[in-house]
């Protein structure tokens, strides 16, 4: 069984240590790939010492989450990968996270895309984005993880910190869309999961920990989240269109009414930077109803 781990790394510094050294204790042997997105900091330096068994790809500049996942998943199916797994570089995994998530693909083989549990980086407390979605307590039971309990719990939407699927998946749904660099892309995907009739699920007995709650993000998911909205494959285009060009005019006018003009700038700018993306979503949007490794080695 040949899994590998994509990581796409950005001054991945401060995490290569526990990331790169969870996956040394996995119980299932993997095959890391680090995507780095022209890192500034010593990142590529530190895997080329410390970390031989890394197949790095160097990018010479920053293609954004997506299209270095991209890169990494064209690397795996190249080299006759069975799993791909996604890890996002401030996170790291349990010895027996990928073991159980194999255990679960095969007592539960009608699913398509599984994760862990999504733990905070003290693994005490579920991460709080995990916790929203899954509409579970922040509290972690005790011995949860101990065994494989041979659960997989149905859930709508997961981001993509801990995904693991099958090749034949990617050959169904395909890799990111283009059109993102960062942020929207996992809802995309998990959209276009959807409307091909593909189960995503946890679980409860394996987990990640995803160090992230103590940093605020600088970036306005705003727009990211209208233009997956506007390549939503579940919606007809008419629909699309409303819930995208339309739901920000409306936000605009509200903004307008209320005297804020630098929410009135940010959705016209969003409005632009959508509407200008009119024929390419349309483009993106037939290619990807049907089954294919898309935007994969050029799919």
């Amino acid at each position: 069984m040949r899994i590998f781990i994509i990581i796409v790394a950005y001054n991945f510094e401060p995490w290569i240590d526990r990331c790169l050294g969870s996956l040394r204790e996995s119980l299932i042997s993997v095959y890391p790939v680090v995507v780095d997105n022209c890192s500034s900091d010593n990142t590529v330096q530190i895997i080329e010492k410390n970390y031989p068994e890394v197949h790095l790809i160097k990018s010479s500049s920053n293609r954004g989450f997506g299209l270095g996942n991209n890169s990494g998943m064209a690397y795996a199916v190249s080299r006759n990968a069975d799993y791909i797994f996604l890890l996002n570089q401030d996170a790291w995994i349990g010895k027996n996270t990928i073991e159980r998530l194999l255990l679960a693909f095969e007592d539960h083989p009608d699913f398509s895309l599984l994760s862990p549990i999504h733990l905070d980086s003290t693994a005490r407390y579920l991460d709080r984005g995990f916790s929203s979605y899954a509409n579970l307590p922040m509290e972690v039971k005790v011995g949860q993880f101990d065994a494989y309990a041979g659960e997989v719990t149905q859930i709508d939407f997961i981001n993509a910190a801990f995904w693991m699927f099958s090749i034949n998946t990617l050959k169904t749904i395909g890799g990111f869309s283009p059109l993102f660099f960062y942020c929207g892309e996992d809802v995309d995907w998990i959209n276009r999961l959807k409307y091909h009739q593909c189960k995503l699920g946890y679980v409860d007995s394996a987990y990640g920990c995803h160090d992230r709650e103590n940093r605020r993000s600088t970036h306005d998911s705003s727009a990211a989240y209208h233009l997956s909205e506007y390549l939503n494959l579940n919606y007809s285009f008419g629909k699309a269109f409303m819930m995208a060009i339309l739901a920000v005019v409306k936000k605009c006018f509200v903004s307008l009414l209320n005297g804020n003009f630098s929410k009135v700038a940010f959705y016209i700018k969003t409005l632009w930077n959508i509407t200008i993306k009119t024929f390419a979503v349309l483009r993106e949007r037939r290619r990807v109803k049907k089954r294919g490794m898309h935007y994969i080695n050029g799919v």
